[in-house]
């Protein structure tokens, strides 16, 4: 007589197995027992959504931006999260409202508060198990304010006449900002656009 019972037990993404085989021999009273265990470690494929459905996000300065990274796969992979090459390790913090928040095992998001220029870079979100690894990216355009001071006034003593003068950035960049520096204006071109005037 031959008998076989098996038990599975799923924990982890580990599957766990016992086996159990029971021998009996009736006509020499024999009774064999033989118990085997062993461990499978299950494996999905890693997937991970778009941080964004462009592979450009441009944020006007003095937002915050926050950046989403949802991964699938088996085992858990580790989420990291990078910023021109470096990785970024320190967690949300609320006395600056930046850094890390990990919301579960498959979910990861990088939070900036009053984001400036100086914030552009390339953000990535890289996923890795024993399976491999999984990265998506995105290019963030922080769009700088700019003010203008107010307009002076010129009094011209021949006539005795006080007159607006034109500010030195007055339509001088057709798309982009323009700056002074040193008595002379300079454009920051937006993206696609170049020249001096980012024609």
């Amino acid at each position: 007589l031959l008998s076989e019972s098996s038990k599975s037990n799923v924990k982890n993404d580990t599957l766990s197995k016992t086996d159990v085989d029971l021998n009996i021999n009736l006509d020499y009273g024999e009774v064999e027992v033989r118990i085997s265990q062993f461990m499978v470690l299950m494996s999905d494929p890693l997937q991970m959504r778009s941080l964004y459905h462009e592979d450009v996000l441009k944020v006007n300065e003095g937002n915050d931006l926050l950046l989403s990274c949802r991964v699938r796969g088996r085992p858990t992979p580790l989420i990291s999260w990078y910023v021109n090459q470096t990785e970024i390790k320190y967690p949300w913090r609320l006395e600056t409202g930046r850094g890390i928040i990990q919301k579960s095992r498959y979910l990861s998001k990088l939070q900036l508060s009053n984001v400036h220029p100086t914030d552009n870079a390339n953000y990535t979100c890289l996923a890795e198990n024993v399976n491999g690894h999984i990265r998506k990216s995105v290019k963030v355009i922080v769009k700088a304010t700019t003010t203008l001071p107010p307009p002076t006034t010129t009094t011209l003593a021949t006539t005795e006449l006080t007159t607006a003068s034109v500010h030195p950035c007055h339509n001088y960049c057709h798309r982009g900002h323009c700056y002074i520096i040193d008595g002379n204006p300079y454009c920051r071109c937006d993206p696609q656009y170049l020249g001096e005037h980012c024609e």
